[in-house]
């Protein structure tokens, strides 16, 4: 599935992109995202271009990253239980 569409005028390098597409339908795939034009898409999309531009540039890592964003529970951005 193409991040692309997603992209919006946002300037990335050509790796970049590719990589940012391949950690986009890994992500979909991972969360069983079967509709490639709803809203949760566009979150998926969108959260892949946010931890790129914090610098994810390599496919498992910018995949890693955006898994973490979508688990329950403590984590990067999230406060942790005292």
């Amino acid at each position: 599935m193409p991040i692309r569409p997603y992209l919006q005028g946002e300037a990335f390098d050509p790796d970049t992109v590719r990589v940012m597409g391949v950690a986009f339908e890994n992500a979909c795939k991972q969360l069983g995202i079967l509709n490639k034009h709803d809203a949760v898409t566009r979150v998926v999309a969108r959260t892949v271009i946010d931890m790129a531009r914090r610098g994810f540039r390599d496919e498992m890592s910018l995949t890693a990253a955006v898994m973490e964003e979508f688990q329950p529970g403590p984590g990067p951005n999230r406060p942790r239980a005292p």
